[in-house]
């Protein structure tokens, strides 16, 4: 199975500089201004996925 930090960095970093490319065409504001959202969103969908992984190792640990 894929290591999923891996493949979430290898894919914000593309949209990142998607994103990048975008904001320099003026016809696109609305469009970078979605996906920036969309990357947020996701960004903080993510890391708290893996601030609960970690409860639950912790509280695994606790109980051994």
């Amino acid at each position: 199975m894929a290591d999923n930090q891996k493949v979430y960095a290898i894919l914000c970093g593309a949209v990142d500089d998607a994103l990048t490319e975008l904001a320099r065409t003026p016809s696109c504001t609305h469009i970078t201004t979605r996906l920036m959202d969309a990357l947020s969103r996701a960004g903080t969908l993510y890391l708290d996925a893996e601030d609960a992984k970690l409860v639950l190792l912790e509280s695994d640990k606790q109980k051994k």
